[in-house]
């Protein structure tokens, strides 16, 4: 007599198995091929997309870059849409032929490790959007390769700015935006002579002054410090910044005078200065965009020496 019970789906028997029997079995299947597995069903995809499996498969990648030397020349990315909730494997910092390193959004944790200094062929290092803790470290000036390094949105990243990232020279962004550094603001950063985007937005433990030292950054195009708890003067050595595109310094704590001497930029756009309580600008900004985000919109001018930059 046939039975009137129905066969259990595949997804009902694979919620039968606990994870971490399903873990251990994933092991043995490359993360490429497990991506593949995860339209077979919905318990299926939930595993492949834990934390734990993340974590597992980050292991996997650093070993796989470890064990073959040629590997170690191709870009190691590993972004969302895992969630790692891990440290940064050490054995990463062994990849010496490495140069292209990007861990971003998958929430990894604990400090950048010193070890990192060890990577000197690395062009990028991207490790935005995640939980990394401590300081920024200063062993990071040892990357004499780097082009870009982004720490960005990484909220408990926090300790001072190492001035011993003046000493990569062929930096062209460096972006720490949304994170809890603190001031000042290293004089060493003018000798980043191949600077073209600082980015140190939205760090609001930064209180503190722009050096005039920053006026030597002379291929700087993008300059964007807003909400960071700035004080003091807008140096006039920023006038001698001639590729400067865009500069961004509104709802901090400066006070003074514009300097004049910004206006004769000719690549600046009118720059966003607003929410600076005490500062004053007494002249028109020369190239006026109504298309970009100005101090005052381009609705509001300053008469007097004593008008205040407003929104």
């Amino acid at each position: 007599m046939a039975s009137n019970e129905s066969k259990p789906t595949l997804s009902e028997t694979m919620q039968r198995v606990p994870h971490d029997v399903w873990l251990s079995i994933m092991r043995w299947i490359h993360p490429r091929a497990a991506f593949r597995l995860a339209t077979v069903s919905k318990a299926f995809k939930n595993m492949i997309y834990s934390s734990s499996y993340a974590a597992e498969a980050l292991q996997i990648y650093s070993r796989e870059h470890e064990g073959a030397g040629y590997i170690q020349h191709k870009p190691f990315a590993f972004h969302s849409p895992w969630v790692v909730n891990h440290s940064i494997p050490l054995v990463l910092c062994s990849l010496t032929d490495l140069k292209f390193l990007s861990f971003c959004g998958i929430l990894c944790n604990g400090p950048i490790p010193r070890e990192i200094g060890n990577l000197q062929n690395l062009n990028v290092l991207r490790l935005c959007g995640n939980r990394l803790s401590g300081s920024i470290p200063s062993e990071l000036g040892l990357l004499q390769n780097l082009r870009e390094l982004s720490l960005c949105r990484n909220w408990k990243l926090s300790g001072s700015i190492p001035g011993e990232l003046g000493n990569l020279t062929l930096l062209k962004i460096l972006d720490l935006r949304c994170t809890a550094v603190e001031g000042p603001i290293p004089a060493e950063l003018g000798n980043l002579r191949n600077l073209e985007t600082l980015d140190l937005s939205e760090c609001k433990m930064l209180i503190c002054p722009l050096p005039p030292a920053l006026g030597k950054l002379t291929a700087l195009t993008r300059l964007i410090i807003k909400s960071s708890s700035l004080i003091g003067h807008i140096p006039r050595e920023l006038a001698k910044l001639e590729n400067l595109q865009v500069l961004r310094l509104s709802q901090n704590n400066l006070e003074g005078k514009v300097p004049i001497e910004l206006n004769e930029l000719e690549h600046l756009q009118p720059p966003s200065l607003y929410g600076n309580k005490n500062l004053t600008r007494s002249f028109r900004w020369r190239n006026p965009s109504p298309t970009e985000e100005t101090d005052d919109e381009d609705s509001v001018y300053a008469h007097s020496e004593s008008s205040s930059v407003d929104e």
